[in-house]
């Protein structure tokens, strides 16, 4: 029986992106894409979808004529015309021996060659090594490296006369012009033969140096005076003249070798800068940073070709900068810096005098700490690694350019931080281990395409600003929501939000949560575990987003604090006036001792102090503060300012704010104004007393106008609903007269005094009401289909909270927020009929409905949330229990509530059930008139209100018909449109 053929072995590798995605995914291994290989990077697709690019900073593969690829190896072998490197990226051949050209390096369209000025002797090959042993103490050694050359003059002992050097150039394309580094450049030259700006190769001013290394630096080195000429025939050649000061020293130790250094002027590669010295260091083996044993300050700069291999506008989740650290006088775990780079320069032109500017901008820069580098105290030479995300993330996204980076000890005072790591050249003295190119720099970097679904808005808890620093908002819990609407119109089915939160100042972040997927315009959401945050302190927190093509980056931060809720100044009045105004509305008073009134409301504090501040209009300090200390919540304080603080015909301004039992303060309130004008009458009414409905339309009262003590008086002036008045009475003293309002709802009398000179006195205001409180004026207004805000296109959700607690039917009452077990009953004395908050009835325009009529109401503040009311009616039996829901927008601050639809009703027996719902969408701009719903007809004994806050909000659109209305019966149809917004507490 045959036998089966043993399956192939599988291999690692994919043509292409698409077909590597999968392989990884099958093979759960990293899959290289071959056609996104190059000569200094190589391109893994992940298991996970993301792909990862492993760069070199200069050239570690070369493309074979076959199309395949070959590690770079810079061991001479023979060829035509002499000997050169088995795979490199320069195209250079050193010399055989003999009178011909030491050196050939061709880039493809210019090149040049290098002459000696003797014959040269066969020379002895020794790996990327060719060494011509010219006399006893003397040898010219080429090595090949990655863009080019070294040569040296190798001198084994002291010499007797100064060792002198002549190198003959014949250049194709190019000439020689010395550069500002001491050096000189071969530049491109045009048709005439000119020199152009544009520079081939560079050769760094030469350098002698001894074998002495100390922390694996020569430290006995010298720079070389080096002449240039032009032979007659066109040729140039460089003078070399060694000091003999420096070799003839005892100190110095042999051999020494004379070094000039011909490369290519790529952006890319390594180098260092040292504070001993102002030379190249360019093609040098190793890379240091810090203070030197001998005082020395070194610093190192890197640059890959990153976007050559991530390209740009895809999303860095991580970029890890891996240096083979050689050398560190400590096994203690030593600090390195990394700094992107800000401006053009050249590795061959950077010295410490020259090197380039770096940000230090913690946006951007990176560090690590490792202890390798001595072996001697038991720290072998290894890897550092250094996460240079957020760098990486910049120069792919565009934010900074890529100049590369500048490495840098953590100090440069402290000799143990010193470090030096294998640069992108060998070394052929073999004085260090830099002598492979599995030891060069690299940079790894991990990337995805961006998610394709986009943050449209955040929110946590029911504050919706996006705002930090003072601005940030306040949450009362400690496992707050946090919400993202979310939208992709390219992968629209499943959208994952990932959170995470961090306190404000740390150093990482506290935790991270995913949410559940949901569709395109929906929600995301989660919250944020208990035993994590802390009251009384600030927190920040991000979003990113995946849809399927990998994660978006983390957006900016939000911030907010946690603390107990804050007590709300819910009421102020300033008596005798009722009002609280400012500019020329602001009311006049006729005593220099008013009464000051407010009530606060608190969701976690049974008790608050509230202060009192009043100031003169335009003052620059308080007049007078005083704290009424313990007042129960939901009690009005009141307090007299003093004599002797306000003055007749001043004008002031006066606010409170709060301090509850947990010590969070309240915001100060709005200022409340008022005049004070001794000379203004005083009205009174007891048919229409202030601040109470009354009467009613076409019904007179009797209005008394009383002038000021000691005032002389001629006559008043009045107005019902007119200011300033127009109406005159003569009078000499106090005087009741008739005024018939012709409307119910809210009126305001405003009246002056005028004495015998004609002087008149400030306008006093008398608000007053007509009417039960209810109203029978039905209207035919129309719901409209509002534009459906942009930010956001949700599903609905409905989860209840629960919680009980007692609020006076006095006074407007601060009632929770989102997610918060809470809620609150309302409860009016038996026998009440009106309103449960008695204020001025006004027209007021929805957003989607106009509702007009008289209303029962109360202040919900800063909440979001389903909001229930029960009412228990009397009505005549034919009529049957309704459920009616609409929708109102919620406005950050306060809005008032209706009680129920606009119709007219006869007393009888039942009940009526209204369900209100609320929502926030801070991009609709606030109207004037979209504060309060209105509902007209007559209502019996109200025996309770229950609001109940559910742990969601929504955006709907919602639109009504009247099927049938009648005086002993009314129906209302209500059809709900596609909604456009809904939250779910997590």
């Amino acid at each position: 029986m045959p036998k089966t053929p043993a399956a192939a072995p599988e291999t690692y590798e994919r043509p292409d992106e698409e077909s590597a995605r999968l392989a990884a995914a099958k093979t759960g291994k990293d899959i290289l894409v071959t056609d996104e290989t190059s000569p200094t990077a190589l391109t893994y697709t992940q298991p996970d979808g993301s792909l990862r690019s492993e760069i070199a900073s200069v050239p570690v593969r070369v493309e074979q004529s076959d199309g395949s690829w070959a590690d770079v190896n810079y061991d001479l072998h023979r060829v035509a015309g002499g000997w050169a490197p088995k795979v490199s990226p320069a195209d250079v051949v050193f010399s055989a021996g003999g009178d011909g050209p030491a050196v050939l390096l061709d880039n493809g369209t210019r090149g040049f060659e290098m002459s000696w000025a003797t014959a040269l002797p066969e020379p002895v090959i020794d790996g990327n090594k060719a060494t011509y042993q010219l006399t006893s103490t003397q040898a010219l050694e080429l090595v090949a490296t990655s863009d080019g050359f070294e040569q040296s003059l190798k001198l084994s002992a002291p010499p007797v006369t100064a060792p002198k050097q002549r190198l003959g150039f014949d250049l194709d394309g190019l000439t020689m012009v010395a550069n500002e580094t001491g050096g000189y450049d071969f530049v491109k030259t045009d048709a005439d033969g000119n020199a152009t700006a544009t520079v081939v190769y560079t050769m760094p001013r030469p350098r002698m140096y001894s074998s002495l290394v100390v922390d694996e630096e020569h430290v006995q080195s010298q720079t070389v005076p080096v002449s240039l000429a032009t032979d007659q025939d066109g040729s140039q050649y460089l003078d070399l003249s060694a000091g003999m000061p420096f070799l003839t020293n005892p100190e110095t130790v042999y051999p020494v070798w004379i070094d000039p250094v011909v490369s290519s002027t790529s952006r890319y590669g390594d180098t260092y800068v040292s504070e001993a010295n102002n030379d190249s260091h360019v093609s040098d083996s190793d890379l240091r940073v810090g203070l030197s044993s001998v005082g020395n300050k070194r610093r190192s700069l890197i640059r890959f070709n990153t976007l050559s291999s991530v390209p740009s506008g895809k999303y860095v989740s991580s970029a890890t900068l891996n240096l083979y650290n050689n050398a560190s006088p400590t096994c203690s775990a030593r600090s390195v810096y990394a700094y992107p780079i800000t401006e053009a320069y050249t590795m061959t032109s950077a010295t410490w005098s020259n090197q380039p500017s770096y940000t230090t901008s913690s946006s951007y820069s990176a560090s690590a700490s490792f202890s390798h580098g001595n072996e001697d105290l038991g720290c072998p030479n290894a890897t550092g690694a250094i996460n240079v995300t957020k760098m990486v993330q910049a120069w792919v996204s565009g934010t900074l350019t890529d100049y590369g980076m500048l490495v840098k000890a953590g100090s440069e005072s402290d000799t143990s931080y010193a470090k030096s790591f294998c640069a992108m050249n060998l070394d052929t003295t073999e004085a260090t281990s830099c002598t492979t190119s599995s030891r060069y720099p690299t940079l790894s970097v991990v990337y995805t395409s961006y998610s394709t679904a986009t943050v449209t808005n955040r929110a946590v808890e029911s504050q919706t600003l996006c705002t930090t620093g003072s601005a940030r908002p306040t949450v009362t819990t400690t496992t707050p929501g946090l919400f993202a609407a979310v939208t992709d119109t390219v992968n629209p089915e499943a959208i994952i939000s990932e959170f995470e939160w961090w306190a404000v100042g740390g150093s990482a972040k506290l935790g991270s949560r995913q949410s559940q997927p949901v569709g395109s315009e929906g929600v995301t959401a989660v919250s944020v575990p208990a035993d994590v945050l802390s009251y009384g302190q600030n927190y920040k927190w991000r979003v990113r987003t995946n849809s399927g093509t990998g994660w978006s980056s983390f957006g900016a931060f939000c911030e907010f604090h946690v603390d107990y809720e804050a007590p709300v100044i819910d009421q102020q009045s300033t008596v005798p006036a009722s009002t609280c105004v400012t500019g020329t509305d602001r009311p006049v008073l006729n005593t220099t001792t008013p009464t000051l009134t407010a009530t606060a409301a608190d969701a976690d504090s049974t008790t608050t102090d509230i202060t009192f501040d009043v100031w003169a209009v335009g003052g620059t300090a308080a007049l007078k503060s005083w704290t009424d200390s313990a007042i129960t919540v939901g009690d009005q304080t009141s307090g007299i300012v003093p004599t002797g603080v306000l003055v007749n015909g001043g004008s002031y301004q006066w606010r409170v704010r709060g301090l509850d039992n947990t010590g969070r303060y309240s915001d100060w309130t709005t200022w409340c104004e008022f005049t004070v004008d001794t000379s203004a009458p005083t009205v009174t009414s007891a048919d229409y007393p202030a601040g109470r409905f009354s009467g009613g339309p076409g019904v007179a009262g009797a209005f008394t106008f009383t002038p000021a003590t000691g005032a002389d008086v001629s006559s008043f002036v009045y107005g019902l609903d007119v200011n300033p008045p127009a109406t005159a009475v003569a009078a000499s003293g106090e005087i009741s007269i008739p005024i018939t309002p012709s409307t119910s709802d809210s009126h305001v009398l405003y009246v002056r005094a005028v004495n015998a000179s004609g002087v008149a006195s400030g306008v006093v205001q008398y608000p007053f009401s007509v009417g039960t409180g209810e109203s029978g004026d039905p209207s035919d207004e129309t719901a409209t289909k509002p534009e459906a805000p942009a930010d956001y296109s949700m599903g609905e959700n409905t989860e209840d909270t629960t919680g009980d607690g007692d609020v006076s039917a006095s006074a407007v009452k601060r009632v929770g927020s989102i997610c918060a077990s809470k809620s609150r009953t309302i409860q009016p004395p038996n026998g009440t009929t009106g309103r449960i908050w008695s204020t001025a009835n006004a027209k007021m325009t929805t957003y989607y409905n106009k509702v007009r009529g008289n209303i029962y109401q109360v202040d919900f503040i800063d909440t979001i949330g389903y909001v229930h009311w029960t009412g228990t009616k009397p009505y005549n039996a034919t009529e049957v229990t309704n459920t009616v829901t609409w929708s109102v927008d919620y406005w950050a601050g306060s809005i008032t509530v209706g009680a129920k639809p606009e119709g007219s009703f006869n007393r009888g027996s039942g009940t009526v059930n209204w369900t209100r719902t609320i929502s926030k969408d801070d991009s609709i701009t606030l109207s004037d008139d979209l504060t309060r719903f209105q509902v007209s007809g007559t209502f019996g004994d109200i025996t309770q209100v229950n609001l109940v806050v559910k742990g969601a909000f929504s955006f709907g659109n919602y639109t009504y018909t009247t099927s049938s209305y009648a005086s002993s019966n009314i129906n209302w149809n209500w059809t709900k449109a596609q909604p456009y917004l809904s939250k779910k507490c997590s």
